[in-house]
């Protein structure tokens, strides 16, 4: 079968073209953008796609010779009225159509257009839409597909909660009283299978669960235990603190924990597996899973540095802010002066070079702070302004160096810091 995965970049949709292949099923690439993991990958196996632009129209060239499509675009930011709801309802009318048999649409959990978050509303406005077309065509392959919260290396919930879970003494959200049910994203990818055999009919709707309701403290120690860390005490955090926490988490690049993903935790994200063993489906415990994918010390790592690095990016943002709003606010002229007259300008020429220098200084802060994925040449380019200004300085005012509160040394520590953000870079 010639399936077509859009969003196959995605956590959930690069472990669907994987099984997809290794069941040998002829598997489409349907991406925005590569990534450096695709290099190796045959040239023929992508379609380069924009489902936020596309019209039903854009997608009928597209779509010819393909058997099945499986849309696992999905974001938590962004226009996700494109992105969710636009988008797929263009590629569903494409389908129809052309009357592709298999369509299966992976949504979440408690998608429903009166849904408290956008998120889950603008999921539930393309499911309705492929739902409506399935009962006028009679297209009995096509379903959408609702995963609880799916575990999984790369996974954007995973990383969140194994990231509480490393902590010296992990929180306790909300008392523990929320429930979830996870599964593990091969296992999701397993269900997928089934739902393209071809001598099946899949249900509109299909919710998919694991066996087990678990409350986030239990997947806390759960988590903590695949870490190979120890038992410790949780530490209670106040629902309204965790809201504080989301609205901030709003107004930051990348962060995990957002409004929305504490609404759909607050509502519970359980349901009744029954259904999907009906049609042969069998999810996991989400501990057996795990143990059949331990961890490594690079998984603990990464759990114990991913509260840290927008730590890392914040002190960097707010560093490059000060160190430009405060020389031209707070510093005395004649430091100014003696810095500027030390490196051979004169009084005109050094006030402009410190207001460019101290306009340049704020619009990098800026960047770090609102600039979701900063290009390389930028993080390179801090790297660059950091030893530039250093030699500068040292040229200026070479006394710095032997300074008590060390204004030179520290810039070590903020190349360091820079280095890491390069490292981690996406």
């Amino acid at each position: 079968m010639r399936v077509l995965i859009i969003g196959a970049n995605g956590f959930i949709g690069a472990r669907l073209a994987t099984a997809l292949s290794a069941a040998g099923h002829e598997t489409i690439i349907g991406v925005h953008q590569t990534t450096p993991s695709h290099g190796n990958l045959d040239s023929d196996r992508f379609m380069y796609v924009d489902l936020t632009r596309y019209v039903s129209a854009d997608w009928i060239k597209r779509l010819e010779g393909v058997d099945a499509v499986i849309n696992a675009a999905g974001a938590m930011t962004g226009d996700l009225e494109a992105l969710h709801a636009r988008g797929p309802i263009a590629l569903f009318d494409a389908c129809a159509r052309l009357g592709i048999r298999h369509v299966i649409q992976i949504s979440a959990l408690g998608a429903d257009i009166l849904a408290e978050t956008w998120f889950l509303r603008s999921k539930a406005k393309a499911d309705a839409h492929l739902c409506g077309l399935r009962e006028k065509y009679g297209f009995s392959g096509w379903c959408v597909l609702r995963p609880s919260l799916v575990l999984g290396r790369g996974g954007g919930s995973m990383a969140q909660f194994s990231a509480l879970a490393a902590l010296p003494f992990p929180p306790r959200l909300a008392a523990g009283a929320w429930r979830v049910q996870p599964l593990h994203v091969t296992d999701l990818a397993a269900a997928v299978l089934i739902l393209l055999l071809p001598d099946i009919e899949v249900p509109a709707y299909l919710n998919l669960v694991g066996p087990e309701e678990m409350t986030t403290d239990q997947l806390t120690g759960l988590l903590r235990g695949w870490l190979g860390l120890p038992p410790v005490r949780l530490i209670p955090i106040r629902e309204s603190v965790l809201a504080i926490a989301a609205g901030l988490g709003r107004l930051l690049p990348n962060a995990a924990w957002r409004p929305e993903t504490m609404a759909m935790l607050r509502r519970g994200n359980t349901a009744d597996p029954a259904p999907a063993q009906a049609y042969g489906i069998q999810i996991r415990p989400i501990a057996e899973a795990l143990a059949h994918d331990p961890a490594t010390q690079a998984d603990l790592v990464a759990a114990r540095m991913a509260p840290l690095l927008p730590m890392i990016r914040g002190a960097l943002a707010f560093v490059w802010i000060g160190s430009g709003v405060i020389p031209i606010t707070l510093t005395p002229e004649p430091i100014n002066h003696n810095l500027l007259t030390g490196l051979g300008l004169n009084q005109e020429l050094g006030r402009i070079v410190l207001y460019a220098g101290a306009a340049l200084d704020v619009a990098i802060g800026l960047a770090l702070l609102f600039w979701r994925r900063p290009a390389t040449w930028f993080l390179l380019g801090q790297v660059g302004i950091i030893l530039l200004l250093t030699l500068l300085a040292s040229l200026a005012a070479p006394q710095a160096w032997l300074d008590p509160f060390a204004p030179l040394l520290k810039n070590l520590a903020l190349l360091a810091a820079s280095l890491s953000l390069f490292a981690i870079r996406r």
